[in-house]
């Protein structure tokens, strides 16, 4: 198993990245995530596509943090399908009154805002 699919990492994040602003906060969310040590980001378009490595990975992960872009979910659905369980964490960055739009100029404020709801609602101080 290659190291982008190894199961090691306990915490595993996966962000979507849809053709939308929402997407890409979600994305850089969980760079953001992994960078601050929280845990490691993983492909979920590589969950969705049953991708072994990746399915097996968020099947055994001891914590789960998914980050969708808007209420279609597909981050989320994607678990359910192909590794049959619903993540630990769960966070829709439009549930955080962010407007879906196609403007990728991201605002540092509104990826800042998806890394603190997800932190609080992990339990963690930020």
């Amino acid at each position: 198993m290659s190291e982008c699919c190894s199961v090691q990492d306990q915490v595993l994040i996966l962000g979507c990245s849809g053709g939308s602003n929402v997407g890409q906060i979600a994305n850089q969310a969980g760079i953001e995530l992994e960078r601050g040590g929280l845990g490691r980001m993983k492909c979920a378009v590589g969950v969705a596509a049953g991708i072994d490595g990746l399915v097996a990975g968020a099947s055994k992960a001891s914590h789960l943090i998914a980050i969708d872009g808007c209420a279609v979910g597909c981050v989320k659905a994607g678990l359910a399908a192909q590794a049959g369980r619903e993540p630990d964490t769960y966070i829709v960055v439009t549930e955080l009154g962010v407007a879906k739009n196609r403007d990728f100029d991201l605002k540092a404020e509104e990826v800042a805002l998806t890394v603190t709801a997800t932190r609080r609602a992990m339990g963690l101080a930020e």
